[in-house]
C-alpha cells in the first residue's frame, strides 16, 4: 500500500482493536439518533413500496411466529404465494424470528433498520481502518456510505438489511489475506449466508463481484501487505476465497433452490426487464458536482425530466448517487495536489479508484444491452444499484485522503511545537469535514425519497379499523379491493396482489382481475369463480349496485381511510352467493360443511357431496401442495393453471391441505451439509493459519 499505511496500520490487529470497536458501534448508534431520531420514538414510515408491500409481509411472519409456526406459504396476498420462494419476507433470516416474533411489527421494522445501519457503519469504519485510515478518516468514510447511499433508499428495506453485509464482507477477506487464518475465510462464508437468508439477492450479487475483483486485484495488482501464508501461495488463496463464497452460497441453499424453482415458474422470463432504472451523466453531474440542485423544486424536477429521457423507467431512487460536497472536493484536492496524491494513492486506492470508475460506468446503464447475457447480470438488470460499488469505494478514498491531512502537515513541520499546531489545525479540519458531512448528508436524505415518517404510524391503528370489525364472522374473507395487500394487514385476503417476484399467474392476463368501479353481474360472477366475499370501494361507482352485492358497512375506517389517504368514505359490498375458499364442479354438488383449519402451511376442510364432483380450492396451484382425501393421497390438477381441483367421491368427507416444496427440503439437506464442511474446515484448521514447515526442516510455530 502506499506510505501513509505506514505506522501501525498494515495489520489486521490494529484495525481490530477494542477501541477502534467501540468507536465504530458508538459511532453507529449516534448516527443513527441523528439519522433516523423517529425510529427510536416509535415513529413510522410510510410511502414507496412500505405499506404495499414490505409491512404486509411482515405482519403475516409476525402473527405465525407468535404462534409458533414458521410460515412457508402467504395465503392473504393474492391467491397465495410461496413465502420462502419470493423470499423477501426473509422468514429464514435468524434476527427476524427474534424481532419479529417478540416485538410489534412496526418496532421490530424501525429496529432492524436501526440495528443495520449500525452494522453497516462499524463494518465501514473497521474497512477503512484496515485500507490505512485514521480515526478521523475511518468515521468519514462510514458517513459517506452508509449516510451517502442508503437513506435515499429508505423505503426499500432490502438495501440496508442486504448492503450492511458488503463492508463486513470485504473487511473479512482482507483480514484473511493479511493474517492466512482461516477463520476469516469462514466468517466470510457465513456473512454470504446470512446476507442472501436476508431475502433479495441483487445487492449479493454485487457483493460476490466486489469480494472476487478485489481478491483478484489484491493477490495480483497490490499484494503487500499479505501473510507469508498467503504471498507464496497466491492461487490457492484465491481458491480458498472462491471456496469461502461457494459455501456462503450453499449456506442460504434452503433460501435459494426455493427462490431458483420459482424463477422457473415466474413471470421473470428472458426477455424480463424488472425496469429498477440507472443514472445517467447529466443527472450524476448534478449530485456529484453540483449537488445544491436539490434546493429548488423546480430546478429538480427539470433535473429528474432529464434523467426520465434518458432511461423512461428509471427514478431518481435508483439514480441517486451522492458523496457529499466536502468529500468530493477532498478527493478534487488530493488529484490535483501532486505531493498528496503522491501519499495517498498506492496500489490499493488505485485499485479502489478502477472499481468506482468501473461502477459508475455500469450504473449508467450503458454496459447491460451487452451484460444481460451474462450469467447473474442477466437477471439482475437494475444498472443504479451497481453504484453501491462506487459509493464504497469513494468511502474509502476519502477516507485516505482526510487521514493524509495530518500526516502531510506534521511531515512539512520542523520545529516540534509547530508540528503539534499542524496537526491540531488539520484534526480541527478533518472534525469540520465530519460536521459538514453529516449535515450535508442529513438534509439530502430528507430531500431525496420516496418515504417519510410520520411521529403515529399507521398501523398502530389497525386494531381499531372498523373494516376489520365488519368482516369478524365471516369465513375466510377474500377482498377485491385498492391499493394492494393493505387490506392484508386487516388480516384479510386481497385481490389484486403486488409481488416483487411473483409466479407466472399473476402476471398472465386471463387471471387478471376486472375493474371494480362497476357492481355487476358480470363482476359478482368473476368473484364467485375466483373465491372473492367483499368488494371493498374508496371511489365513487360509475353505477349503482347490482342485487349480486349487498352494502355491510360505510365507515370512515381510522386505519384503511389514513392508509389510503382518501376522506371519502369506503363501502364495503358482500358478495352474494360467494362460496368462499371452495368450490365444486358440477357447482350444486356439495357444500362446505366447516373449515376445520386453516394456516400457512395447511388448510382441513369438511365437504358433504351429493354425487362425485371436483372440489377446487381458490388458491394459487404450485409444486410442493399435497392433498389427502380422508387420510388418503389423492392427485390434485389445475385444469385452467390457476387453483387446485382434486376429484372426490359421493359422501361425506375431509379434505387435508399442505404445503412441503421439495425445494425447501432439498435445500435444507444442502445447508446442513454445507455448515457440517464449515465446522469441520475450522476444527481441522484449528482457527489458525496453516502450519508449514520451515526452510530448516525444524517444527513450525503455530501461527
Amino acid at each position: 500500500m502506499s506510505e501513509i499505511n505506514r505506522g501501525g496500520m498494515d495489520t489486521g490487529e490494529t484495525a481490530a482493536s477494542r477501541t477502534d470497536l467501540w468507536i465504530a458501534l458508538v459511532g453507529g448508534l449516534v448516527a443513527t439518533v441523528v439519522f433516523w431520531p423517529a425510529m427510536w420514538f416509535g415513529g413510522g414510515l410510510i410511502g414507496g413500496d412500505i405499506y404495499t408491500y414490505y409491512l404486509p409481509q411482515k405482519a403475516y411472519l409476525a402473527a405465525a411466529l407468535r404462534r409458533g409456526a414458521l410460515p412457508l406459504w402467504n395465503n392473504l396476498t393474492g391467491y397465495g404465494y410461496p413465502l420462502i420462494a419470493e423470499s423477501q419476507t426473509a422468514a429464514l433470516y435468524p434476527p427476524n424470528w427474534l424481532l419479529y416474533g417478540l416485538l410489534d411489527v412496526n418496532t421490530a421494522y424501525n429496529v432492524s433498520q436501526l440495528l443495520h445501519y449500525v452494522a453497516a457503519f462499524a463494518g465501514t469504519f473497521l474497512l477503512a481502518r484496515v485500507h490505512g485510515c485514521g480515526r478521523l478518516g475511518g468515521v468519514l468514510a462510514a458517513l459517506v456510505f452508509v449516510y451517502g447511499w442508503f437513506p435515499p433508499r429508505i423505503c426499500l428495506e432490502w438495501a440496508i438489511v442486504t448492503g450492511a453485509y458488503l463492508p463486513w464482507q470485504l473487511l473479512l477477506l482482507e483480514r484473511f489475506l493479511r493474517s492466512g487464518y482461516w477463520r476469516w475465510a469462514i466468517g466470510l462464508s457465513v456473512a454470504f449466508g446470512l446476507q442472501l437468508l436476508a431475502g433479495h439477492f441483487h445487492l449479493a450479487f454485487v457483493s460476490t463481484l466486489l469480494v472476487l475483483v478485489w481478491s483478484a486485484g489484491r493477490l495480483t495488482f497490490v499484494r503487500e501487505p499479505s501473510a507469508e501464508s498467503v504471498a507464496g501461495r497466491r492461487w490457492a488463496a484465491g481458491a480458498v476465497v472462491c471456496a469461502s463464497v461457494v459455501l456462503g452460497y450453499l449456506l442460504a441453499a434452503v433460501q435459494l433452490l426455493p427462490s431458483w424453482e420459482l424463477k422457473g415458474l415466474s413471470d421473470r422470463g428472458a426477455d424480463f426487464d424488472p425496469a429498477y432504472g440507472a443514472t445517467s451523466p447529466s443527472y450524476l453531474w448534478h449530485t456529484l458536482v453540483v449537488p445544491w440542485w436539490y434546493v429548488r423544486d423546480d430546478s429538480a424536477a427539470a433535473i429528474r425530466a432529464d434523467l426520465q429521457r434518458w432511461l423512461p423507467n428509471s427514478n431518481f431512487v435508483e439514480a441517486h448517487l451522492y458523496f457529499g460536497l466536502a468529500p468530493t472536493i477532498l478527493m478534487v484536492v488530493s488529484w490535483v495536489w501532486p505531493r498528496l496524491r503522491r501519499r495517498v494513492y498506492g496500489r490499493g486506492e488505485l485499485l479502489w479508484v478502477g472499481i468506482g470508475l468501473a461502477a459508475v460506468v455500469y450504473a449508467t446503464g450503458v454496459l447491460v444491452p451487452v451484460t444481460k447475457n451474462l450469467p447473474g447480470f442477466g437477471f439482475f438488470r437494475g444498472a443504479g444499484r451497481y453504484g453501491i460499488a462506487c459509493a464504497l469505494a469513494a468511502a474509502i478514498v476519502c477516507g485516505r485522503v482526510l487521514s493524509g491531512l495530518p500526516r502531510e502537515s506534521e511531515a512539512i513541520g520542523t520545529h516540534p511545537a509547530t508540528r503539534e499546531r499542524r496537526w491540531g489545525t488539520a484534526s480541527w479540519i478533518g472534525g469540520l469535514v465530519l460536521v459538514l458531512t453529516a449535515g450535508d448528508l442529513w438534509y439530502v436524505s430528507g430531500v431525496v425519497g420516496y418515504a417519510v415518517f410520520l411521529p403515529g404510524p399507521p398501523l398502530n391503528d389497525a386494531p381499531r379499523s372498523t373494516t376489520r370489525a365488519a368482516l369478524r364472522d365471516a369465513t375466510l374473507p377474500r377482498i377485491l379491493g385498492p391499493d394492494a395487500n393493505k387490506l392484508n394487514l386487516i388480516g384479510a385476503s386481497q385481490v389484486p396482489a403486488y409481488l416483487g417476484f411473483a409466479p407466472a399467474q399473476y402476471a398472465d392476463a386471463r387471471f387478471r382481475p376486472p375493474s371494480f368501479d362497476r357492481l355487476d353481474a358480470q363482476l359478482a360472477d368473476w368473484s364467485r369463480r375466483h373465491g372473492v366475499t367483499h368488494v371493498l370501494v374508496n371511489a365513487p361507482l360509475r353505477e349503482a349496485p347490482s342485487g349480486d352485492f349487498v352494502l355491510v358497512l360505510r365507515t370512515i375506517d381510522p386505519f384503511l381511510n389514513a392508509l389510503m389517504a382518501t376522506r371519502r368514505p369506503l363501502e364495503l359490498y358482500a358478495v352474494e352467493g360467494a362460496p368462499g375458499r371452495v368450490r365444486f364442479v358440477p357447482e350444486r354438488a356439495g357444500r362446505l360443511v366447516r373449515v376445520v383449519h386453516y394456516s400457512a402451511n395447511e388448510a382441513v376442510y369438511e365437504v358433504d357431496l351429493e354425487q362425485p364432483a371436483d372440489v377446487v380450492v381458490t388458491e394459487l396451484a404450485y409444486p410442493g401442495w399435497v392433498v389427502e382425501v380422508d387420510g388418503r393421497p389423492a392427485e390434485w390438477e389445475s385444469p385452467k393453471g390457476l387453483f387446485r381441483s382434486v376429484h372426490v367421491p359421493a359422501g361425506w368427507h375431509v379434505l387435508r391441505w399442505f404445503y412441503r416444496p421439495r425445494s425447501l427440503i432439498a435445500g435444507a439437506v444442502v445447508t446442513l451439509l454445507a455448515a457440517f464442511v464449515l465446522a469441520g474446515v475450522a476444527h481441522v484448521r484449528f482457527w489458525g493459519p496453516r502450519r508449514a514447515k520451515p526452510k530448516g526442516g525444524g517444527a513450525a510455530n503455530a501461527g
